[in-house]
Parts: structure tokens; sequence; C-alpha cells
């Protein structure tokens, strides 16, 4: 999975938990601790993907539009762009 992929994972296993009743708290926290699993590794690979080095510092072009691609607001309907059909630095 990429970065981006991990955060909308996250996103997603996040409603699931929220959709729950709370009689059924296991398996909120299982979706949860699920959803935390994927933020953290979303944002290792965010670090990770930054180039070092002064004024061109940041991140490849390709990678920031698959991040801003998953992180865009949404009416809640769908996502503007797929971020699968973004090219993706994978390590």
């Amino acid at each position: 999975m990429t970065g981006p992929e991990h955060y909308l994972e996250a996103e997603s296993l996040l409603e699931m938990a929220d959709d729950l009743p709370a009689s059924k708290s296991v398996d909120r926290d299982y979706f949860a601790a699920a959803a935390q699993t994927h933020a953290t590794l979303a944002l290792a690979a965010a670090t990770a993907l930054q180039v070092p080095g002064g004024e061109d510092a940041g991140m490849r072009l390709a990678d920031a539009e698959a991040w801003e691609a998953a992180c865009a607001e949404t009416d809640g309907a769908s996502r503007p762009v797929d971020p699968s059909n973004v090219p993706v630095t994978k390590w």
C-alpha cells in the first residue's frame, strides 16, 4: 500500500467504527486500532518521501498530487480523484 492508500484506509476504518453501536465496543476498538495502524503507516510514508535539500526540499510532484487527492475534502459521496491512479513512488 502507498501512503495515501493507508490514509484512506484509516479514514474508512474510523467511519466503520463510528457506524457501530456502543454495544459493539470490542469491534469498535478493533476498527479504531486498525485505523491507528494505517494512520501511522501513512505518516511514516509521508515523512520518508521528503526530499532533502534547501530550496528544493519537499515531496516529488507525483507523490504530492497523490497525497492531495487522498486528503481532499469531499461531500462524503466520493473522492474527487482516485489516488491509486496517480503515480506514486513506492519504497
